[in-house]
């Protein structure tokens, strides 16, 4: 019955045929499922190269925040020491102004000292010109 409805140069060519349609049927699935998979793959490593980035953003921001925070940190200590030095500085000058005033305060006083000698001395040799004086009016009368 098979044999009767096909001749047997169409069953030759059904041989032929047949197996070519189904090696290029093959071929195409063969490279459906093939660029399937490469996109897949292609997709995996976009999504890991994305995720890399991601990461890589975060440690160089990471990085970054941490470099801030020691400058910062750095800025603080070198004002803490200017603020330190300057007040030791005023401090400095605060006790030499007060070592320079008291140290006019003894000079005034020894002048005033040295002043009040001086009148004394005066007085007393005004004194002892007076009484030399009425030494010589006595002599003289």
């Amino acid at each position: 019955m098979f044999d009767s409805f096909f001749s047997n140069a169409t069953l030759i060519a059904l041989s032929i045929v047949l197996p070519i349609v189904a090696l290029l049927l093959g071929a195409f699935v063969g490279i459906v499922v093939f660029r399937v998979i490469q996109g897949k793959k292609i997709e995996s490593s976009r999504k890991s190269a994305d995720k890399i980035l991601a990461e890589a953003v975060a440690r160089s921001q990471a990085v970054h925040k941490e470099a801030q925070l020691r400058a910062q940190e750095e800025v603080l200590k070198l004002r803490e020491g200017y603020d330190k030095e300057k007040q030791e500085a005023e401090k400095d000058f605060k006790d030499r102004r007060v070592e320079l005033s008291q140290a006019e305060n003894r000079i005034r006083q020894k002048e005033e000292s040295i002043d009040k000698k001086l009148e004394i001395y005066d007085k007393k040799l005004e004194s002892i010109e007076q009484a030399k004086d009425d030494l010589k009016k006595e002599r003289v009368i």
